[in-house]
């Protein structure tokens, strides 16, 4: 069975790397219910969409959508860029390439017009990454160098430089060069532990266990997938939790290990239910049948 690989999303993706306060949701809920339809509504929505999206896909949606009703309505450029953002991430995560790629377009159309460098450079990038994912490595390909030459020129800092590293791996993955997804995994990896960034440290490890795997060193892959469900556990990050567990199940299939092979199947797809992540959901059935 093809291991499904995980993106890093650039940027947009690892803007927050916190678990889920549900104090906070409560608070921002009870916010939005009395704030006036202003630009602070929207930013509002948004905030509640980041404390949601790895939880609750459904309604991290729904609050996007509705922050995205508001910017267009009070022709709030940067809530329209945040609103695309949010939706081109939250597509991205459901593995729904052709949407986040209509999003992405978006973002470069309204960084281009607002001069924001910064945001040209993330969405060229990341449209690079779901034209990979949709096997269109040479369009990929000259969207990500793109991206990667804005963003270089403006911003050198560990954090994103992990995260290209980390992209990069991703990159390497899918066409199947892990000796290369390896090196820029490890490099990725060492900045994540400087950087104390555990949610890109724990997708990190994902791909690294993947590189591992496709190079044979299962023992080194196991490492890699157990401390990222460690982290996922320590950190309440479920939306990784499904694709580390088919990584082990890969392994334990392989080494005969059936129990080990149930175990795994069936947190993945408990943690999949949970989030209501449907790709993935199918995908621990498929491994229960093993």
């Amino acid at each position: 069975m093809k291991k499904l690989l995980i993106t890093i999303f650039i940027l947009f993706g690892f803007q927050h790397g916190y678990s889920q306060d549900q104090h906070k949701v409560d608070s921002l809920r009870k916010l939005l219910r009395v704030a006036k339809e202003d630009t602070n509504k929207v930013k509002l929505y948004y905030a509640l969409t980041l404390e949601l999206e790895d939880h609750d896909m459904k309604e991290a949606m729904k609050y996007t959508k509705e922050g995205g009703r508001l910017s267009n309505k009070l022709n709030y450029t940067a809530g329209k860029l945040k609103y695309n953002k949010r939706m081109m991430y939250l597509f991205a995560t459901l593995t729904q390439h052709d949407s986040a790629i209509v999003y992405g377009k978006q973002i470069l159309k309204i960084a281009t017009e607002t001069k924001d460098s910064f945001s040209m450079g993330v969405s060229y990038f990341t449209l690079g990454e779901r034209y990979n994912f949709k096997s269109d490595y040479e369009t990929g390909i000259a969207y990500s160098l793109k991206g990667v030459r804005i963003i270089e020129r403006l911003d050198t800092s560990s954090q994103t430089r992990a995260t290209l590293n980390a992209s990069m791996a991703a990159n390497y993955l899918m066409i199947k060069d892990y000796k290369k997804s390896m090196e820029f995994g490890k490099k990725a990896e060492i900045l994540d532990r400087k950087n104390k960034n555990y949610k890109a440290l724990t997708s990190t490890l994902l791909n690294l266990g993947n590189a591992y795997d496709g190079l044979g060193q299962e023992v080194k892959a196991i490492a890699a997938y157990k401390e990222s469900l460690s982290l996922c556990d320590k950190y309440n990050f479920p939306s990784f939790v499904a694709m580390n567990c088919e990584g082990m199940v890969e392994i334990m299939d392989r080494q005969n290990k059936l129990d080990q092979v149930k175990y795994y199947a069936e947190k993945g797809l408990a943690t999949a239910i949970k989030i209501a992540d449907n790709f993935n959901i199918m995908s621990c059935y498929q491994n229960l049948s093993i």
